[in-house]
């Protein structure tokens, strides 16, 4: 958290400019005391936060069919060369 508060202080980006936060649900972001979520929260309480639409995408793959599984699949890689 301190490195992101440096970060946006030095380059003069006010917290009011964050207003959403996307994470792969791992527990060090969605900590209930002490993850990036909570902290960023605390400074910036307006922060919304979202699961990670790839990410999401991935976990509901492995529920497929097989032959939805590669389309999805190629689908998200197609995506990814345009990020």
């Amino acid at each position: 958290m301190l490195k992101l508060n440096n970060f946006l202080t030095s380059n003069k980006i006010s917290w009011l400019n964050c207003v959403g936060m996307c994470t792969d649900g791992c527990p060090t972001m969605l900590g209930i005391y002490n993850g990036l979520i909570v902290l960023i929260q605390k400074v910036a309480p307006h922060v919304k936060y979202t699961h990670c639409m790839i990410h999401r995408g991935s976990l509901a793959s492995k529920k497929l069919p097989k032959t939805l599984n590669l389309i999805l699949g190629n689908i998200f890689k197609k995506t990814l060369t345009f990020i």
